[in-house]
């Protein structure tokens, strides 16, 4: 029966790549909903202003913040679109005061106040409230931004209304508390009550309008959970933790990886150091399964017999071998249960892999220069692939057909590797790794009689 769930395993893993070889993905295309018009402004007399997270340029003429740089992760995140503009104020030139932590906009009858925070918070204050917000830059050759992307807004939890929505009409709210836009790594949320929302596609940008207060504050910055959390605890749901089965085991992950990185600084280290911890937490119950596949061995020669004894009665033959796992307490399902628990662990890692910004751009040695990507050379997919087929040959098997099955699933690994980021390799690679110097330990310990 363990031998049906891996052609099971492998069958569905066929598909899955099939479908995607004849099914790609559609090539990213720009995108304006049907019947809207937009003027971007241009900016004009640029002053700047920065502290330790940030670097804002801001122009005089509009008032609006033109570039918004995030020092830490080297990362202009506007794309030469403004932030949002307030649209009565779009033509008027303003005169200018920057202080310790304010720039100060005022012409003969309007004024803007920026002030700036070390949170990724702004604070506003405006004599018009009716504004345009362009977005966030998305990269158009990115498919996570192209998933992430979206309008979101806080309605007793977040709501997500995503690109694909937005490709067929224009989404409007009578009014919210918290909205705003997000890419993949990065979020703007207004931080207050915007009324007559509405929300479309413009050049491929996610753009929404609105009536806000005269006075209002907003985050701009990271979609990092502790950073949210500390703004606003409403916040930190915008992080994706992935399906409801993964996201404990994501949430493990993630904070795993920051307290060994807080030591070891180095993500690429902190993955192969996080598989060997997972590994030895593991290898009670490893050493266990090999124990069963071991009375299993020694079983064979008498099943094998019952299968020449009672080949024309199937029922009488399943009873028979059922009674002989009963009377040697082998449970021949065991083999499985190593792989069925470390597959949560590892979509939660591809989780946190494609979703944490820590990832963005991590260096792990050579010519792994991000971690959250593929590897540019394939050379950790092909060492991964070859560490396997190694691990399949030593693997003890009772089934004559296992280690084909091995073989046929190295092969696909191979394919399914080559488009996984690197870091979810180097977890593999290092697991599969050990999993051999585990062999030839367990072996030696069984051939001693423990």
């Amino acid at each position: 029966m363990s031998n049906r769930f891996f052609i099971y395993l492998l069958i569905a893993f066929i598909i899955y790549f099939l479908w995607i070889i004849l099914f790609p993905s559609k090539p990213y295309q720009t995108k304006t909903q049907l019947g809207i018009k937009l003027e971007v402004p241009v900016a004009e007399s640029i002053l700047t202003y920065e502290n330790s997270l940030y670097k804002v340029e801001i122009s005089k003429k509009g008032g609006f913040i033109k570039q918004f740089y995030t020092k830490k992760y080297k990362q202009e995140i506007l794309g030469n679109y403004p932030l949002f503009i307030f649209k009565d104020l779009k033509d008027k030139v303003f005169n200018s005061t920057v202080r310790e932590n304010e720039v100060i906009l005022t012409s003969e009858e309007d004024t803007i106040i920026y002030t700036f925070y070390d949170n990724y918070q702004v604070q506003v204050y405006s004599t018009k409230n009716d504004i345009i917000s362009y977005g966030l830059f998305t990269p158009s050759k990115d498919d996570y931004e192209r998933k992430y992307s979206s309008f979101i807004y806080y309605e007793n939890k977040w709501h997500n209304i995503s690109e694909s929505k937005l490709f067929e009409k224009p989404y409007q709210l009578a009014s919210t508390y918290f909205s705003g836009t997000r890419s993949h790594y990065f979020a703007f949320v207004i931080l207050d009550s915007v009324s007559n929302i509405k929300s479309f596609l413009y050049d491929s940008r996610v753009i929404f309008e609105g009536k806000t207060r005269n006075n209002f504050k907003f985050y701009i910055g990271p979609i990092d959970p502790d950073i949210l959390k500390r703004v606003d605890k409403k916040l930190g749901s915008i992080y994706d933790w992935g399906f409801f089965l993964v996201a404990p085991f994501s949430q493990l992950t993630f904070y795993s990886f920051r307290a060994i990185n807080y030591v070891i600084h180095n993500y690429g280290f902190v993955i192969i150091i996080f598989s060997i911890l997972i590994k030895l937490i593991f290898s009670p119950l490893t050493y266990s399964t090999y124990k069963t596949m071991k009375k299993l061995s020694k079983i064979q020669p008498e099943i094998q017999k019952l299968q020449v004894i009672y080949k024309d009665d199937p029922q009488k033959l399943q009873q028979e071998i059922l009674r002989i796992y009963q009377q040697e307490k082998v449970n021949p399902f065991s083999g499985c249960l190593p792989l069925l628990i470390q597959l949560p662990i590892f979509f939660a890692i591809y989780q946190v892999l494609v979703t944490s910004i820590d990832f963005k751009n991590a260096q792990f040695i050579l010519w792994i220069k991000d971690l959250s990507s593929k590897d540019p050379y394939y050379i950790l997919p092909v060492l991964t692939s070859l560490i396997s087929l190694v691990n399949t040959i030593l693997h003890p098997s009772s089934d004559k057909n296992a280690k084909i099955i091995g073989i046929m699933m190295s092969v696909l690994f191979l394919l399914i590797f080559l488009t996984l980021p690197s870091g979810l390799v180097l977890y593999w690679l290092t697991y599969s790794l050990i999993s051999i110097l585990e062999q030839f330990i367990f072996k030696s310990f069984l051939k001693g009689g423990n």
